[in-house]
């Protein structure tokens, strides 16, 4: 699969500002709006709750328009699904006014099987104008594994339901053998058809509002404004890069065990600035694994555009505009490009995180060397997502598929100029949304014991990396679950700290089977750690397949800190005294690493043992580079 390679759509109609500015931000509120109809429709926590979908306009050739502020991941990926339809559907029956088409073939342009897609030619005058697009993330896809991943997974055909570009409604009328094949391999179909309905209804709002925007206005004006956004775009992308100083800078990371064998993989991007256009190269990265380590060329792209979004376009409407200027070298067969039929159900929490992971750091080292721009550089977020997907029967005696959102939470990464923002959400979601505890309790058979920051994981630094969460939680009128736990970074970190700034925390999963907090709860007692229980303690892999989690059984993770800017040594005392107070940083760690020396009794900075420390720090770092 290569990158779309769309041409710009013409318009005889030359659009003045007031025009632009005004039907702009019309088509943002229709955008808007299919996101508002996805979450009304939808019942899936995921949507409803943490908003793992987004939407779309884009241009007759596939072109996007607009995104939303949900998951960056589909901001490059569904040029990709509409390309691969109309080169389908163009060899096969047509393309009809009020067709709907579903694909989520990784292979295709989906970011895995999971995440489907939906797609709509919006029609005037016999011709397609427009499409409209949703791409959401389903409880499950009928794989193997639950919720569309299985460790042990060799071949994407065990990742369940893979299709191509696939007619779901067919001139405005649901294809209900479509849907009802669809649903017939799910584990959740009430849910997963809530989904897909929810996605149609979004496309059809859309649609409407077009086409009443095209009578208001004319075809040709709303033609023209859609161009012009995107040549608005491409026009500050290009001014914003020419404005950067031309080089190259290259980082690496790691993703952890494949499913398999407990091997790390590298990944190696190579970025290079040349004018107004960059290249990001993955020459060097590690050759695709057998299990679940993999991401799609789609996704790859997905996992880039997070950084490219949130670091060099903060003011620039998302649409191709931003794209255009961007070239993408991901060796076949790799990691970060696998070769079809790899396994790639993990691609979007996956090798894509650790993507963004390397693209930030090399965006970030770029903007560190502009004077007009230094201070947008920052640290690495969250830089992986430790996912946990379990099933059984709730405490309503129904059959459920529950994917443990809290990881969206995430950390901020530390800025030129300010502390990472603490559980601040993850950079691949701009309008960040976690779970509601009691929502989650209400629905599936779990007790939290705590969600809470953690301490100690935000990367030090003169500025710190954001907190991250950590949550227990056990069964709660159940008897048994069986889970698959899929994350990376618990071998080595990946979450990088810059300019002398450190790595966030790592990620853990710990499982105390057979736990007295029955006992405890019984008797009021605050089960505040995994060492407050007694039972058998577990440190699980990163990835497990069909895990166990019975009665009694205490379930404990944490998610990944942002990375601390600049040296530890050049923060501010008072900050790091602040942070002991709060709980974000341990009395042990403000000494050892921070070199502030803190009196215990009353909390104040003791000042003169703090200027001895950190000068005793600096001279072990002096012998210890001789000695290197």
């Amino acid at each position: 699969m290569k990158a779309p390679d769309l041409e710009p759509v013409s318009s005889k109609t030359k659009i003045d500002p007031v025009t632009l500015e005004v039907l702009s931000h019309r088509l943002w509120q229709i955008n808007d709006e299919m996101g508002i109809t996805l979450t009304k429709v939808s019942g899936s926590p995921v949507c409803t709750e943490s908003k793992d979908f987004n939407t779309g306009l884009f241009l007759p050739d596939g072109s996007l328009v607009i995104v939303g502020a949900y998951v960056t991941h589909f901001v490059a990926t569904l040029p990709f699904i509409i390309r691969s339809t109309l080169e389908s559907c163009s060899r096969g029956a047509g393309i009809f006014e009020d067709d709907m088409f579903i694909i989520n073939d990784p292979y295709l342009g989906a970011v895995h099987p999971s995440d489907v897609a939906i797609v709509s030619p919006v029609y005037y005058q016999g011709e397609i104008f427009a499409w409209t697009g949703t791409a959401m993330h389903v409880l499950d896809i009928g794989a193997v594994g639950l919720g569309g991943m299985h460790p042990r997974i060799t071949e994407v055909f065990g990742e369940g339901l893979r299709f191509p570009p696939t007619r779901i409604v067919e001139q405005g009328r649901l294809r209900q053998d479509i849907f009802d094949l669809f649903l017939n391999n799910v584990r959740v179909p009430p849910l997963v058809g809530l989904d897909l309905k929810a996605q149609i209804a979004g496309n059809n709002v859309a649609k409407s509002r077009i086409l009443d925007l095209i009578e208001r206005y004319g075809a040709d004006t709303v033609k023209g404004v859609m161009q012009a956004m995107i040549d608005h775009s491409e026009e500050k992308m290009r001014r914003r890069l020419g404005e950067l100083p031309d080089g190259v800078w290259t980082h690496t990371d790691y993703h952890d065990h494949d499913g398999l064998e407990d091997k790390v993989y590298k990944i190696v991007c190579t970025m290079t600035k040349s004018q107004d256009a960059l290249t990001f190269d993955f020459t060097g990265t590690d050759r695709e694994g057998p299990g679940l380590i993999n991401a799609n060329f789609a996704s790859t792209w997905a996992g880039l555009q997070a950084s490219v979004c949130s670091l060099l376009c903060y003011d620039i409407l998302w649409n191709q505009g931003i794209l255009k200027p961007i070239q993408v070298i991901a060796p076949e067969g790799t990691v970060v490009n696998c070769s079809f039929p790899a396994p790639c159900g993990f691609s979007s929490i996956g090798t894509s995180f650790a993507v963004t992971n390397v693209a930030t750091i090399n965006i970030s080292k770029m903007l560190g060397t502009s004077p007009k721009h230094r201070q947008e550089a920052m640290a690495g977020w969250a830089g992986s997502y430790p996912a946990i997907v379990f099933a059984g029967l709730n405490q309503y005696h129904h059959f459920f598929v529950a994917y443990v959102m809290d990881p969206t939470s995430g950390s901020g990464g530390a800025r030129s100029y300010k502390d990472g923002v603490d559980t601040g959400g993850l950079l691949q979601t701009p309008f960040p949304s976690v779970h509601n505890v009691e929502t989650f309790e209400s629905t599936y058979p779990v007790l939290y014991l705590f969600r809470r920051e953690l301490c100690d994981s935000g990367g030090p630094g003169k500025y710190r990396g954001g907190v991250s969460v950590e949550i227990m939680f056990t069964l709660h009128d159940a008897e048994a679950v069986k889970a698959v736990v899929a994350g990376m970074g618990a071998e080595a970190c990946q979450t990088s700290g810059i300019f002398g700034g450190q790595p966030g925390s790592s990620i853990r999963y710990l499982l105390v089977r057979a736990s007295n907090v029955g006992e405890m709860l019984k008797q009021s007692e605050f089960a505040g750690s995994v060492g407050a229980l007694e039972g058998r303690l577990e440190v699980l892999a990163p990835k497990v397949a069909d895990l166990l989690i019975g009665n009694g059984d205490v379930l404990y993770l944490n998610t990944p800190g942002g990375g601390g800017y600049g040296d530890p040594l050049e923060r501010d005392p008072l900050l790091v005294r602040h942070d002991v107070e709060q709980g974000y940083v341990g009395m042990s760690t403000a000494e050892r690493i921070y070199g502030v020396v803190i009196d215990p009794e009353n909390g104040e900075v003791l000042w003169d043992e703090t200027e001895h420390r950190r000068a005793r720090i600096r001279a072990e770092r002096l012998q210890m580079k001789r000695v290197l």
